[in-house]
């Protein structure tokens, strides 16, 4: 459920996209979705990121958004941005993703906190130089 919800997301208005975040975000405080359910999704959308972009090449820059905003509201933690990364093949893409999901983070009003977590931030500027 939570890829296919995922999938149209990323193809939809702002509105839409805005209108997904606050669903996962009731549908994990209600305990309908669990983080894992969430995550899975996502690790699937990032691995088929190469093909979403061919019809939506703003896909990534959303899908980072999607993935900041889920960060601020603490149903995803910051460290999952890198498995994400992992998941995401290609350089450009993963790179995209990142910096959507950095500009995410850093607009909420628990940026500071968030972004403190160097090695989380390492790991992903690793990742995103290795490839």
């Amino acid at each position: 459920m939570a890829i296919t919800i995922l999938l149209e997301s990323l193809e939809g208005q702002q509105r839409e996209r805005d209108l997904v975040k606050k669903l996962f975000v009731h549908l994990w405080a209600e305990k309908v979705l669990s983080d894992k359910d969430i995550k899975a999704g996502m690790i699937l959308t990032s691995e088929q990121l190469e093909d979403v972009v061919l019809d939506n090449p703003s896909a990534p820059k959303h899908f980072g958004d999607l993935i900041g905003k889920l960060i601020l509201s603490d149903v995803i933690e910051f460290g999952f941005l890198v498995d994400v990364l992992k998941k995401t093949e290609d350089t450009f893409l993963k790179r995209q993703v990142y910096d959507s999901a950095l500009r995410a983070v850093k607009s909420g009003p628990n940026a500071q906190s968030v972004l403190s977590q160097q090695a989380i931030l390492d790991e992903c500027e690793r990742l995103l130089a290795s490839t």
